[in-house]
């Protein structure tokens, strides 16, 4: 399958995260998406993928994004990975020092299912 531009939308994003979530956290990675369709998406991702490594490479960068709500979806991307020291390395990160004092009350409950 072949994902171009104009196929990413919130309402295809589990089909893409099932079918080449590698292709998807590439998108994320890069930045070649909306922030609504990130958001969405790194939730998604998170959700559908078992593979830790490629849900961490699609939400890493979100991690920085300056929109709170892009932060959060990734946050809900990583959280169902988080018994993996590289998720909790992240979301402990942005705990500490994401300007948002909700996402940084959200990041510690998170962690505190580790």
């Amino acid at each position: 399958m072949n994902i171009e531009m104009e196929e990413i939308t919130t309402d295809n994003l589990a089909r893409m995260a099932n079918a080449q979530p590698r292709c998807l956290a590439d998108l994320f990675f890069n930045g070649e998406v909306d922030p609504i369709t990130a958001t969405f998406g790194a939730e998604i991702l998170g959700n559908s993928c078992e593979d830790t490594s490629i849900v961490i490479h699609g939400c890493r960068n979100l991690l920085n994004h300056e929109k709170a709500y892009v932060r959060e979806g990734a946050l809900l991307g990583l959280a169902g990975h988080i018994g993996d020291k590289r998720a909790q390395a992240l979301v402990k990160r942005l705990s500490e020092e994401d300007e948002s004092k909700i996402l940084r009350d959200f990041a510690e409950e998170i962690l505190e299912g580790v």
